[in-house]
């Protein structure tokens, strides 16, 4: 994973979370936000036909936007093989970029969590970009977040995903796709545990967030070529995974 040096004062060269990108559609809309994972790679929530959103955008002219920089267009979207764009889970999507990225002390890529670094007791932090408009380009960030019980989430958390708790309340539209990520701030390490999905924007439930471990396996397979612990029928070009997370955690509030 890179990091990012300090300043004199101490604080992060990147403390502004600048994996965290905006996804503009051909209206140039933010109707998403996403999580740079590598130079060619964004990684965020893939559409579903059940939100209004998804059927008024032109997902095949997805560009990303880096803050002052040129937008990026999108060379290819992968889909994970088991999306199905009528079914609430498994809604993860990987972004090719066309032109590859210049990493910078202030400009680096999020790390993965794998089983032995995703830490669901620490404090999260969501970050994005509001709105579904040309003119609303609003930073979010959430640092009051923690994982807690699916039934916060009045069971809409499957085992692929994430229950969280956050003082999230506002346009959900540009947030989802965000990364959830814990900080180190020792050594300025952003490590992305989840990848927003549903957003209620109450603060007395949970939003889900696809999670990280679920899908490590065919994110390295697609984005460095790792190859596959399990192969099975797959869609065109994109493969397979096999779920590695840990089955013993127990929330913090059972």
């Amino acid at each position: 994973a890179k990091i990012a040096e300090k300043q004199p004062n101490g604080v992060c060269m990147n403390a502004r979370s600048p994996h965290t990108v905006m996804i503009v559609d051909s209206k140039q809309r933010y109707v998403l936000s996403g999580s740079i994972i590598s130079e060619k790679f964004v990684l965020t929530k893939a559409p579903s036909l059940k939100e209004q959103i998804s059927m008024d955008v032109d997902w095949e002219r997805l560009k990303v936007r880096l803050g002052g920089q040129a937008d990026n267009p999108v060379k290819q979207e992968y889909l994970h093989p088991d999306y199905d764009e009528l079914s609430p889970i498994n809604l993860i999507m990987l972004l090719e970029l066309t032109n590859p990225l210049k990493f910078a002390r202030r400009f680096l890529p999020a790390c993965l969590a794998n089983r032995a670094t995703e830490n669901l007791y620490d404090t999260l932090l969501l970050t994005g970009f509001g709105g579904q408009s040309t003119t609303t380009k609003e930073f979010y960030e959430s640092v009051d977040s923690r994982v807690v019980s699916n039934e916060q989430c009045q069971g809409a958390a499957s085992k692929e995903e994430l229950c969280v708790t956050d003082r999230y309340v506002g346009v959900r539209n540009g947030i989802l796709g965000g990364p959830l990520q814990t900080v180190n701030t020792r050594n300025c390490m952003f490590t992305q545990i989840g990848v927003a999905k549903d957003l209620q924007g109450n603060i007395k439930g949970g939003n889900v967030y696809s999670r990280i471990t679920a899908y490590l396996d065919w994110i390295e397979h697609v984005v460095w070529g790792v190859p596959l612990a399990v192969e099975k029928e797959a869609k065109p070009t994109i493969a397979t995974t096999t779920w590695r997370y840990s089955k013993d955690f127990y929330f913090p509030d059972n």
